[in-house]
């Protein structure tokens, strides 16, 4: 096997330095510009009658991060489904928050509180509520991506 460039042609040289995750790190947490909140709903929550509303209602979901991320719309993803006799577009994006964040699981709540820049982002994401329907892994990881759709996860 021939060596990497740069490494003298040795095949044990190595392409990239060992902490260059965590060198990279906060160069890739510059791009976090938006400020979110990532809620958790008790999956085994009951609900409970509220006579002011005349309906049931199950508790509010617990807060389980809140911080700096990067919001990147995914155009590839929207994808159409149809829900009764309408067709819906789901559309998706990768949320990245920083890799020593808390765990998000699947069906987490990430909603979007404002911008470093009042005058930068998409105003209309803000409060808008986004579901996690991925958390992808890596062997490199310099941030966490999540990947979230308009629509909460659903099951069969």
């Amino acid at each position: 096997m021939v060596g990497l460039p740069g490494s003298g042609g040795l095949p044990a040289g190595r392409a990239l330095h060992p902490r260059f995750d965590s060198h990279h790190r906060p160069v890739a947490e510059q791009f976090h510009t938006a400020q979110v909140r990532i809620r958790r709903r008790d999956p085994n929550a009951q609900p409970q009658w509220d006579p002011t509303a005349g309906r049931s209602v199950y508790p509010d979901p617990v807060t389980v991060w809140t911080g700096w991320a990067r919001i990147q719309r995914m155009s590839q993803m929207e994808t159409p489904r149809s829900v009764g006799d309408r067709q819906v577009i789901l559309r998706s994006a990768t949320v990245s928050i920083p890799a020593d964040a808390t765990e998000v699981m699947i069906s987490d709540e990430v909603e979007v509180l404002e911008y470093r820049d009042p005058d930068a982002g998409d105003p209309h994401l803000v409060d808008r509520p986004l579901w996690v329907h991925d958390v992808r892994p890596g062997s490199m990881l310099w941030q966490r991506d999540l990947v979230v759709l308009d629509a909460p996860p659903t099951s069969r």
